[in-house]
């Protein structure tokens, strides 16, 4: 009898299942999908809010690489007034153009000079020759700066 008994118990767990897992299967993990949209669209707002301009990628109208240009443009500009800027020195009533040895009449500098800019060395001058000196500058185009201590 306790043979059956036994036989009896153990064709029951082989018939209900037992003794394997009958739970159904796990989800799988769905982060990588998420990651992956995540990124996407990440990508998609980054196009769309002109963060790719310098790459040429950008889907608005440009006006920041406009913008960029101009910039480059005034600082090229403004480079090259300022290595085109004269400088003149006035000493007593005598002007001196640039790194010249000795000084010259002022008429002579002022002839020399036209368009542009020029700035006045004025420390060492007379008042009245650099008062004469400006206005001929100013009169011939050019645009002037006084610097006087």
């Amino acid at each position: 009898m306790v043979v059956m008994v036994v036989v009896a118990v153990v064709a029951t767990r082989a018939a209900l299942g037992h003794g394997r897992d009958v739970s159904p299967p796990a989800r799988k993990s769905r982060t990588g999908v998420f990651a992956l949209l995540a990124v996407l669209v990440a990508l998609v707002g980054a196009y769309l809010g002109n963060c790719f301009q310098g790459l040429g990628l950008s889907a608005g109208d440009g006006r920041g690489a406009k913008q960029v240009q101009e910039g480059a443009a005034k600082a090229k500009k403004a480079v090259g007034e300022a290595a085109a800027k004269a400088r003149v020195t006035v000493e007593g009533e005598r002007c001196r153009l640039g790194d010249e040895a000795s000084p010259r009449g002022c008429d002579a500098v002022c002839r020399d000079l036209s368009g542009g800019a020029a700035e006045i060395e004025a420390t060492a001058g007379a008042q009245r020759t650099v008062d004469t000196l400006r206005s001929c500058l100013q009169g011939r185009g050019v645009k002037v700066t006084v610097l006087a201590d």
